[in-house]
């Protein structure tokens, strides 16, 4: 995410800070989605979608000051270093 996007103050603003931090990532999150989720077009038309909220999270996160611990900084943090995490069952954490 640019640093440049982080400085609303309404809420307009604010709208266009999210959009500034998830924009032109759809196109290519897809395209390395397709290589990577061996043929599984369900999959792969998933994954942009997380990711995209994923950023989005992270964004509204930072913007409230909460730090790089916070919990949606650090699940962008794991698609970042290439996993994707699809959801928790009881104490398990599944990843792809």
């Amino acid at each position: 995410m640019r640093s440049t996007c982080l400085r609303p103050a309404t809420s307009q603003l604010l709208l266009e800070t999210l959009t500034c931090a998830v924009d032109g990532h759809s196109e290519s999150t897809y395209a390395c989605a397709v290589k990577f989720c061996g043929g599984d077009e369900a999959l792969a038309k998933a994954a942009p979608g997380a990711v995209l909220t994923s950023i989005h999270l992270r964004a509204l996160a930072l913007l409230a000051g909460r730090g790089e611990l916070h919990v949606f900084v650090q699940k962008y943090a794991l698609f970042a270093a290439g996993r994707f995490p699809l959801g928790m069952r009881r104490s398990t954490f599944t990843f792809f």
